[in-house]
C-alpha cells in the first residue's frame, strides 16, 4: 500500500525544503523523510490494513524547522497540507 501526501508550497525566499513524518500512532513518528523542495511525496510499502499518521514540517536555509503540520491519517487518499508564515514570521503548517 502507498500513500501520497501533498501540500501547498511555501513562498518564503529562505525556504530550503520539507520533512515528512510518518508514524503508526498519533503524534509518534519515525525519522523524518527529507523530501527537499518537492511539495508531494509517495510513501511506499505501508502495511495494508494499518492506520498511518503523516505530518509535514518546512525548514529554511538556516536549518530552522517549523512545528508539525496538522496530522492526517488517511492512507488511501491524497491529502493536502499548507505551510505559510504568520504575521510574526513563524512558519505554520496545517491541513488544507
Amino acid at each position: 500500500v502507498s500513500a501520497v501526501v501533498a501540500w501547498d508550497p511555501n513562498t518564503e525566499a529562505d525556504l530550503m525544503g520539507y520533512k515528512l513524518y510518518v508514524g503508526t500512532s498519533s503524534g509518534v513518528y519515525g525519522s523524518p523523510i527529507d523530501v527537499g523542495n518537492f511539495t508531494d511525496y509517495e510513501v511506499r510499502n505501508l502495511e495494508p490494513g494499518r492506520t498511518f499518521y503523516f505530518s509535514v514540517t518546512a525548514y529554511d536555509l538556516s536549518g530552522n524547522e517549523s512545528s508539525y503540520s496538522d496530522e492526517i491519517n488517511n492512507v488511501l487518499s491524497t491529502s493536502s497540507i499548507s505551510c505559510t508564515r504568520d504575521a510574526a514570521g513563524v512558519l505554520v503548517c496545517s491541513n488544507g
